[in-house]
């Protein structure tokens, strides 16, 4: 059976106490917490989530609580779309798996990583996406997964197999003691013998064993230099506000925020300005965050508002 998972450097920081980087209640406990640049149109999304019940059916478990955190990240873009992911985890069930897939290298030689934080596990490919994540609120654990063999679709990892460990590292999670590594624990299988007709759906021809997981050799995962904060637009939501990838502490209040010739002050809330109103703030997740008052920032910006503008700060 080829080995499965490959550990990689373990060392650091140390997370903050909150969501799904320390321990909360242990009601979520075994949650799949979904973020992709899939998007909703198209089978992408119901196919990964059918993959995630149907690999809990063949372990004999029941099947995880499924959070769609967002499946419209910066498509192609694992850079953007990891300052993206960072903030969000302190808002995730604790115990629990986050599957982020932005994977425009799926089928080349790009690997895939299973990262332990305090009590909660990431698992997506090894370009990036996860480095912030993991640097910033600490990696306790870090494991390569081999390279699939066969029976696995060249452009659809994400179903194929990141879906399948992130199950059994859910499972281990709702079974188990979280921070005890499942590298040491585990010993269920993905049964490669059975049927496609038994679940109606694609026959998995290989086995799973996170038993097998090689902790041998050290590296360093992509992303690791990567900065603690970019100064740039990275995410536009549907109200045209514009996330960036700075943290809105790291900033001084008074500072005006210098974006395609718009020098742009500090609120609280959007009721602080007027109505139309250029304005930055700290958001919910402590970004910040270009915004204006009952209008579209990004409209209102025009070509400054596009993803990947960068901008400056006037002190």
């Amino acid at each position: 059976m080829a080995r499965l998972l490959e550990r990689l450097s373990p060392h650091a920081p140390e997370p903050i106490d909150s969501g799904v980087v320390a321990g909360q209640s242990n009601r979520c406990s075994g949650a799949i917490t979904l973020f992709t640049d899939y998007g909703l149109n198209g089978p992408y999304v119901g196919q990964l989530k059918s993959r995630l019940i149907q690999t809990s059916a063949l372990l004999a478990s029941p099947s995880p609580t499924i959070v769609d955190l967002m499946h419209d990240a910066p498509q192609f873009d694992p850079q953007r779309s990891a300052y993206l992911l960072a903030p969000c985890l302190p808002y995730l069930p604790s115990r629990s798996v986050l599957l982020a897939v932005v994977d425009p290298g799926v089928g080349s030689e790009r690997a895939g990583l299973a990262i332990k934080l305090a009590d909660s596990w990431l698992v997506g490919p090894d370009n990036g996406l996860m480095a912030v994540a993991a640097k910033r609120f600490g990696a306790k654990e870090t494991y390569r997964l081999a390279h699939p063999q066969t029976g696995v679709s060249p452009t659809f990892h994400g179903r194929d197999v990141f879906a399948d460990v992130a199950v059994e590292l859910a499972q281990d999670i709702a079974q188990g003691d979280p921070r005890e590594s499942s590298a040491h624990q585990s010993t269920r299988a993905i049964d490669s013998k059975t049927s496609p007709a038994d679940f109606g759906q694609p026959h998995m021809d290989r086995a799973f064993l996170l038993s097998d997981m090689d902790t041998s050799s050290t590296g360093a995962i992509v992303g690791r230099d990567w900065p603690e904060d970019i100064d740039e637009i990275i995410y536009r939501d549907g109200y045209g506000n514009l996330h960036t990838g700075r943290r809105a502490a790291t900033v001084n209040d008074a500072a005006r925020l210098l974006i395609s010739e718009s020098e742009i002050r500090r609120a609280e809330k959007f009721a602080d300005v007027a109505p139309g109103e250029l304005f930055w703030y700290e958001n919910s997740m402590g970004m910040v965050e270009v915004a204006a008052n009952c209008e579209s920032a990004s409209h209102l910006l025009g070509e400054g508002g596009k993803i990947g503008t960068r901008f400056g700060w006037i002190n």
